[in-house]
């Protein structure tokens, strides 16, 4: 077994995400000023830009499988009470944000003369939950890998500058705890980076960012219902035309659901509705904490640089456009509906 298959492995991914993982908690123990967060992708694409894999596949699949399930723990932090802090209000921001997403995805893809799948899934990405959203949509559309990589690789470029451009956005803008959470949850395209971009700024942000995001990772359902009622239509009209085989709309629809939100929503009630000891929420809490850690150090081990110049600049400028602008448009729907409510 040469060293490059070694490396490449699952369970060599595994190894470096817990080394990772371990050594990023233990040097925010020391100095609790350098995030465990921050420092876990930093210390992935270091390792990664150091020993270039031959694929990122492994700490891709790592890093999403265990996002899921620090997102199932969070759930366990939060109850019907937290939830009612934030409110149905907070899709007066949430849903221009997504229409904005997809729309400028469309249009300006079409005007770049980008294939409209590429930009449908770049579109997806930054409307809702980065890569889980591009997954979802994929299949729905029949979409190459190559495009899945594209979309995928813009995505992880834009969640990195998140990383370290909004807290300090936020600090700027003279945000408050709950203000700044509100703000990168409807605003940064991955669930990861907003955990890491809201901890960043403080715990209560993160705490808030959390919340707003899976209030936004929940739009991922209707989108997608939107694109397999899109498709059956047209699968239809290809019937009626002699051409494809029929196809049942509700056996696409059954498999659209993210089952980690279905756990999360049943961590909630379970938090809400059961008495929980004290200790074992202590415990889920900081099992969600290590879990997202272990998640962003694949993250960072995930980040491919040589794919990333591969990308293209067409891909890449769609990306920074569609996500400039809903940076804007969550701003500015925030100052409309929500500041009053968010300050402090």
């Amino acid at each position: 077994m040469t060293f490059s298959k070694f490396s490449d492995s699952n369970w060599a991914s595994w190894a470096k995400i817990l080394i990772i993982t371990a050594l990023a908690y233990a040097i925010e123990s020391l100095v609790p000023a350098l995030g465990a967060s921050m420092l876990a992708i930093l210390l992935g694409m270091a390792l990664s830009a150091w020993r270039p894999p031959a694929s990122t596949k492994p700490a891709k699949q790592i890093s999403g499988q265990l996002l899921k399930i620090g997102i199932v723990f969070l759930g366990f932090g939060l109850s019907f009470a937290k939830l009612q802090a934030v409110g149905l209000k907070v899709y007066l921001v949430l849903i221009p944000v997504v229409a904005v997403a997809l729309l400028s995805a469309r249009y300006l893809g079409r005007w770049m003369g980008i294939e409209s799948r590429s930009a449908l899934l770049v579109g997806m990405g930054t409307a809702i939950c980065g890569g889980s959203a591009i997954a979802a949509a994929a299949p729905i559309v029949e979409a190459e890998d190559s495009e899945i990589a594209f979309a995928i690789t813009t995505i992880f470029l834009y969640n990195t500058l998140a990383l370290f451009l909004f807290p300090l956005l936020g600090a700027w803008l003279g945000y408050g705890d709950q203000s700044f959470g509100l703000f990168a949850g409807a605003a940064i395209n991955d669930t990861s980076s907003v955990v890491a971009a809201g901890f960043a700024f403080s715990e209560a942000a993160g705490t808030t960012a959390t919340i707003v995001k899976m209030a936004r990772t929940l739009l991922i359902v209707p989108v997608c219902l939107g694109l397999v009622v899109a498709r059956y239509q047209q699968a239809s009209a290809q019937l009626a035309d002699g051409q494809g085989a029929q196809v049942s709309l509700w056996e696409q629809a059954r498999r659209l659901f993210p089952s980690f939100i279905a756990y999360f929503l049943l961590a909630v009630l379970a938090s809400s509705l059961l008495p929980l000891p004290a200790w074992l929420l202590d415990s889920f809490k900081l099992l969600a904490r290590l879990t997202m850690i272990a998640a962003l150090a694949g993250v960072g081990l995930a980040v491919d640089l040589r794919q990333l110049r591969r990308a293209g600049s067409q891909s890449i400028l769609l990306g920074g456009l569609c996500w400039a602008l809903v940076i804007a448009t969550a701003s500015l729907s925030f100052l409309l509906f929500l500041r009053q409510a968010a300050k402090g």
